[in-house]
């Protein structure tokens, strides 16, 4: 977690300032915080000891060093790791074929045996001349320091080139030391000591509302306060604006489908701001959330019987279907409507369409979920079929059956699964009754939830497991091909950050493809990834852990780990990058590879070729173990939520370091300084952001 002890190492590649052309030592510090040259010392050919220098340097060509070094430099993302002999007097290296001198004494720095230094280059600007000269000590060494929102470095440093006039100084939360910030007018040469205070490190918490209503749902929503006045309630944004006033008993604080969900004497209507009630308190219930609607047609409720309710606040189906189990089922093309049958208290199921049309009556004693304009039905006589969202039915022949999970059987790429009432064997059908695979096959009662998906599907065949195509010809055979299982795996739903890269059994399959691939495990409980046509994707020559996979703009990427690396491939095999073990990716999302540091907890950002876009020195760091959840009581998210499970969205990623947080792009562009105590993920373009003195406002992302 992000709660261990961390030494930071200096990020300056996203700094804005102007420079002068080529590169420059910026800084040279000793890190005394940083044990690496201690736990894993390293001695010269003569058996003499040597220093750890950590030469931090934007992304660049090529770099080489010169052969005072000892050993190999080892490059790890923003930096490269050189070993020198103790009392070096200097380093030279060539970057980009231009060679560059380190003098340690012009920053009163004598190398010592087994300690940890850290020499910073920067990019000068091809058009600024120098301008500035600044250094910056504080009354505590190793924090980080910040300029307008951009971290330059830690204590004591010496920065050039600080376009001159008024900048603001701030030094995030990080190892229990703060300041207030400070606006400094920086001109030719500066000499700034600031005074740092001890303070606990807290954990910073997003302000939210709680949702509740629509049965079991709770959300919880950025941006919005539940305000009450005389004892009615309303609604105002984080700025004092009026969403909704307040004349309501309750106020749902979630837009959805353009409307707030009211209520007055216990029955809910719709607000819509700037428009004012426009569907009046008198339903029993309004379900507004993405799962009960479909293009902005939703469910409502009076005395048990349902109605559709259009965009516009209409009523397009009548309050005259009594659903005992469930409302209706909003579809494409199609509505399924229930009523309830009082004696034998179940329901019977109809068609009608959005214009309020009757399509059937209700009269089936099951309707399943539509899938490419065809659901499963089962009838009063106990005969089954399918049916299209214009009410023609197709019976299926009685020699055949569907097993008890009727649910589940939709049609998908094409085909219907049914059994053989006489041999108990599975094959499918397409929609004209034609028997594309042959009832051949078993599965097992927990396998009759499996359809096609991505044209392929697992069945078994004389205790041997099977991978079909839609024409029915074998794309894997377990035995024949001398695995030892083979399974059909889909992506872990579950967004929690544990969970990312995961891959689990792919059992129960809807309207959508999932991406899918097929899973191989040979006789080592070795495991391997084939694609839909049985082409090697990942040799079966990894544990499963060694293994995540991630999808990005329906592109899949796979990051394995072998030995010390970890190797990020694309589908195809192709190795994009690599990194070292102590790394890990924890998301690929919008161009971003997100890493971690696995000792720290630190986190950074790379783009999909491996480049640097922010140093993995992010986080919360302090020199306690401290658990951050612990702090604070009552409701909310803290930011090491948000980091962990939505650090990314809309194409900016979330950066922190201690209290501080901004976002950046892509190309590594900070596009919000980090010099607010609190962000939210953005959501249609709209990011909650929480000032030094408590307040929110709104980021738009059109205005960055």
């Amino acid at each position: 977690m992000l709660m261990k002890k961390l030494v930071f190492v200096l990020f300056l590649v996203l700094s804005n300032f102007a420079y002068a052309q080529n590169y420059y030592v910026s800084n040279i510090a000793e890190l005394t915080n940083d044990l690496a040259a201690r736990r894993k010392p390293v001695t010269d050919e003569n058996g003499k000891g040597c220093a750890l220098v950590r030469v931090n340097i934007p992304s660049v060509n090529g770099i080489s060093f010169e052969s005072s070094i000892v050993g190999k430099p080892e490059f790890l993302p923003g930096e490269y790791n050189v070993y020198l002999r103790a009392n070096s007097k200097s380093l030279s290296f060539t970057v980009d074929g231009n060679k560059y001198d380190v003098d340690f004494s012009k920053f009163n720095i004598t190398l010592e045996d087994k300690k940890c230094y850290r020499v910073v280059l920067k990019k000068r600007s091809p058009n600024s001349p120098q301008k500035t000269r600044t250094t910056i000590d504080a009354n505590y060494d190793n924090v980080v320091v910040m300029i307008d929102g951009k971290p330059v470095g830690q204590t004591p440093l010496v920065i050039n080139n600080i376009t001159p006039g008024k900048h603001v100084i701030s030094i995030p939360n990080t190892f229990g030391v703060t300041m207030s910030d400070q606006t400094v007018n920086i001109s030719a040469n500066n000499d700034i000591k600031l005074t740092l205070h001890k303070e606990p490190r807290k954990c910073v918490r997003i302000e939210v509302v709680g949702g509740g209503g629509d049965g079991f749902q709770a959300i919880n929503t950025f941006g919005t306060n539940i305000k009450e006045v005389n004892g009615k309630k309303g609604l105002v944004d984080y700025t004092g604006n009026v969403l909704v006033p307040c004349e309501f008993d309750y106020v749902y604080p979630v837009i959805q489908n353009g409307y707030y969900k009211v209520s007055k004497n216990e029955k809910s209507g719709l607000y819509e701001t700037g428009k004012g009630l426009v569907v009046p308190c008198i339903y029993d219930r309004i379900e507004t959330y993405k799962s009960h609607t479909h293009k902005d047609y939703m469910r409502v409720c009076n005395d048990g019987k349902w109605a559709v309710m259009s965009p516009n606040g209409k009523i397009a189906v009548s309050v005259e279907y009594e659903g005992y189990l469930s409302g209706p089922k909003l579809y494409k093309d199609v509505i399924v409507v229930p009523e309830y049958k009082k004696l034998k208290h179940d329901n019977v199921y109809g068609l009608i369409s959005y214009t309020g049309n009757i399509i059937k009556e209700p009269q089936y004693d099951f309707i399943g979920t539509f899938v490419n304009g065809y659901a499963f039905f089962k009838k009063m006589d106990g005969s089954i079929g399918f049916i299209d969202a214009n009410g023609k039915e197709t019976v299926i022949p009685s020699k055949y059956g569907v097993g008890s999970f009727l649910d589940n059987n939709i049609f998908k790429n094409g085909l219907f699964k049914v059994r053989n009432k006489d041999t108990g064997k599975w094959g499918y059908i397409n929609t004209n009754l034609e028997l594309v695979i042959p009832a051949i096959y078993d599965v097992s009662d927990y396998d009759e939830t499996l359809n096609f998906n991505k044209g392929i599907v697992m069945l078994k065949l004389n205790d041997n497991k099977v991978v079909l195509n839609t024409r029915g010809k074998i794309v894997l055979d377990c035995k024949a091909n001398g695995y030892k299982d083979i399974q059909i795996v889909c992506q872990e739903d579950d967004d929690y950050y544990l969970n990312k890269g995961k891959f689990t059994d792919y059992r129960y399959s809807f309207e959508n493809d999932d991406n899918t691939f097929i899973k191989v495990i040979n006789t080592k409980d070795q495991c391997g990834f084939l694609d839909v046509n049985g082409n090697t994707v990942i040799p079966c020559r990894y544990n499963e852990d060694d293994i995540k996979w991630f999808t990005d703009n329906n592109k899949d990427y796979f990051v394995l780990t072998e030995g010390e690396q970890i190797l990020v491939k694309d589908d195809k095999q192709n190795l994009l990058f690599s990194l070292p073990s102590n790394l890990s990716v924890s998301e690929i999302t919008d161009g971003f590879v997100m890493i971690r540091d696995e000792e720290s907890g630190s986190y950074g950002y790379l783009n999909m070729k491996g480049e640097v876009i922010a140093n993995c020195i992010y986080g919360y760091k302090s020199d306690t173990t401290e658990k951050i959840s612990e702090e604070y009581d009552g409701e909310g998210y803290d930011m090491v939520d948000i980091i962990n499970d939505e650090p990314i969205s809309e194409g900016l990623a979330i950066l922190n370091i201690g209290d501080r947080f901004g976002f950046i792009d892509n190309k590594g562009n900070i596009k919000v300084p980090l010099k607010y105590t609190a962000v939210t993920p953005f959501d249609g373009g709209v990011s909650f952001a929480r000032q030094q003195n408590g307040k929110w406002i709104k980021i738009y992302k059109k205005d960055l």
